[in-house]
C-alpha cells in the first residue's frame, strides 16, 4: 500500500494489491494513524474569530462565537453612517488554510447630500460622506451672527447644526459736520453705504475726502472734510498780459494764461491755478528782459537804429535781438573799434563796444593783467570817465592781484612829441610774481 495523503475531512488515498485479507490486516495499524492525522487536520482547518472590518459588524449570533469550521459562513451588518453596496456580498467564509476570505467592499459611507448654501456667504468641504465637516465662512462687509459655523454630516444621513446665518456689517452714525451737511441721511448704514459731504456757504471748498463709505470692519472709510473759503488774489506779472482770466474774484481752480510783452521772455509756467490754499499754482511766472540796452559810448553814440520802448511797469529803451545799429564819436573824437554792433541772445553787443578817443590826444591804454587806478591823482572809471586822454594827462598803474608791475615805474604822462602823442614813460606791463 502507497499512502498519498489526508485531507481535513480524514479520507485517505492509497494504492494497494494482493487479497482482502492482506489488505484489511495491513490498514488497521494506519487506521490508528488516520485518525490521529484527522483530529489535527481537522484542529489546523478551523478558524479563529473573523477579522474586524471597519465599516462592518458581525450579526448578533456570530459575536459570541470563537472558533469557526471550514466553509463556516459569517454575516456582516453595515456600522452606524454606512450602507450595503448593491450587487456585493456581505459575507466572509472560513477556507481550508484556517483563513478567512477578503470580501469586496459591500458597505459605503452614508451620503447627507448638500448641506445648504446660506446668503451672503460660502462653505468649504471635501464632500458630503459621513463624518465630513462643512465650514460656513460670511462675504465681506457679512459677519457670523450663529454660534457654530459649521456642520457635520451624522449617521443618520442629516446634517448636524442649523444653517449659519450672515448679517451685514452696520457703521455707527456719521460724526458731526458743522460746517455743511451730509446726505443721505439714514436710520442705519450698512456695508458699502456711501454719503456725499457737501459746505453750506458757496464760497467754501470741501478739504478732504468728499465721499466715505461704510467699509467691512463697521468704520468709515474717512473722516468728515473740512469746509474753507479759498479766494486767490489778483495775480500780477510785470511785463506780462492776461490771455484768460482777465478779472476777479479768484475762487478755487480758477485759471490765468499769461504771454510776455515784446522784448521779453517767459520764466516759468504760462498757465496757474488757484489751489485749495488760496494760492496761484505753479508759482507765478516771471517775464524777463530780452532785449540789449543802447550801447553806451562816452563822447559818442548811437548814430542809425530804431529804438524800442519797453514797459516794465517803467518804460524801458533797447534794442531786440539781431537788431543792428551803427555807431560813431562826437567830433575832436575817433571812433577806436568797429562802427556797426549786433545785439546777439546774451543780450550783449557783438562786436565787443568800441571807445571814442580824443582826436588830439594819447590812445587809452590797455594794459593786461592791469588797470588805471588814478587820473590826474583821482580815481578813474572807464565806463564813467571815457577814455580821451589829453596832453600833460598823468595817470597811475596798479596791477591785478598776483601781478606786479614790471618797468622804471607805475605812472606815465601823455605828451606830445615828435609831432606824435605818446605815453612818457613807455607805459608799464603787469608780470605774474
Amino acid at each position: 500500500m502507497n499512502y498519498t495523503g489526508l485531507d481535513c475531512a480524514g479520507k485517505s488515498d492509497y494504492l494497494g494489491s494482493g487479497n482482502t485479507m492482506d489488505h484489511v490486516i495491513s490498514t488497521r495499524p494506519l487506521l490508528a494513524l488516520a485518525l490521529i492525522f484527522c483530529f489535527i487536520a481537522s484542529a489546523y482547518c478551523d478558524c479563529g474569530r473573523p477579522p474586524p472590518i471597519s465599516y462592518g459588524s458581525m450579526k448578533e449570533e456570530f459575536i459570541n462565537k470563537e472558533t469557526f469550521k471550514t466553509d463556516d459562513t459569517v454575516q456582516y451588518s453595515c456600522r452606524p453612517g454606512f450602507i450595503h453596496v448593491l450587487g456585493t456580498r456581505n459575507t466572509i467564509t472560513c477556507m481550508r488554510n484556517s483563513r478567512w476570505t477578503t470580501p469586496a467592499k459591500f458597505c459605503t459611507e452614508r451620503s447627507c447630500g448638500h448641506p445648504g448654501d446660506i446668503e451672503n456667504g460660502n462653505f468649504e468641504t471635501s464632500n458630503f460622506l459621513f463624518g465630513s465637516k462643512v465650514t460656513y465662512y460670511c462675504n465681506e462687509g457679512y459677519k457670523m451672527i450663529s454660534s457654530r459655523n459649521y456642520r457635520i454630516c451624522q449617521a443618520d444621513g442629516t446634517w448636524s447644526n442649523a444653517l449659519p446665518v450672515c448679517e451685514v456689517v452696520v457703521c455707527p452714525e456719521p460724526e458731526p459736520f458743522p460746517e455743511g451737511n451730509y446726505f443721505p441721511e439714514m436710520e442705519e448704514y450698512n456695508f458699502m453705504d456711501t454719503i456725499h459731504y457737501q459746505c453750506n456757504s458757496p464760497k467754501s471748498v470741501l478739504y478732504g475726502e468728499t465721499y466715505a463709505s461704510c467699509t467691512h470692519n463697521g468704520t468709515w472709510s474717512s473722516k468728515p472734510p473740512k469746509c474753507i473759503v479759498v479766494e486767490c488774489p489778483a495775480p500780477v506779472v510785470p511785463a506780462a498780459r492776461k490771455v484768460s482770466g482777465f478779472v476777479g474774484p479768484y475762487p478755487m481752480n480758477s485759471l490765468v494764461t499769461f504771454e510776455c510783452l515784446e522784448g521779453f521772455i517767459m520764466n516759468g509756467a504760462r498757465d496757474v491755478k488757484c489751489n485749495i490754499h488760496s494760492q496761484w499754482e505753479p508759482s507765478l511766472p516771471r517775464c524777463e528782459r530780452n532785449f540789449c540796452y543802447p550801447p553806451h559810448l562816452i563822447n559818442g553814440g548811437v548814430k542809425k537804429g530804431k529804438l524800442k520802448h519797453f514797459d516794465n511797469g517803467t518804460v524801458e529803451e533797447g534794442f531786440l535781438i539781431n537788431d543792428s545799429v551803427k555807431v560813431d564819436c562826437n567830433s575832436n573824437f575817433v571812433l577806436n573799434g568797429e562802427s556797426t554792433l549786433t545785439c546777439k541772445e546774451d543780450l550783449k553787443w557783438h562786436p565787443e563796444l568800441p571807445i571814442c578817443e580824443k582826436r588830439y590826444g594819447c590812445s587809452s591804454p590797455k594794459i593786461p593783467n592791469g588797470r588805471i587806478r588814478l587820473k590826474n591823482g583821482e580815481d578813474y572809471s572807464p565806463e564813467r570817465d571815457g577814455h580821451a586822454f589829453s596832453v600833460s594827462d598823468k595817470i597811475h598803474i596798479q596791477c591785478d592781484e598776483g601781478y606786479t608791475v614790471a618797468g622804471s615805474s607805475s605812472s606815465s604822462e601823455c605828451q606830445f612829441s615828435w609831432l606824435r602823442y605818446k605815453w612818457l614813460p613807455e607805459l608799464p606791463s603787469c608780470q605774474r610774481w
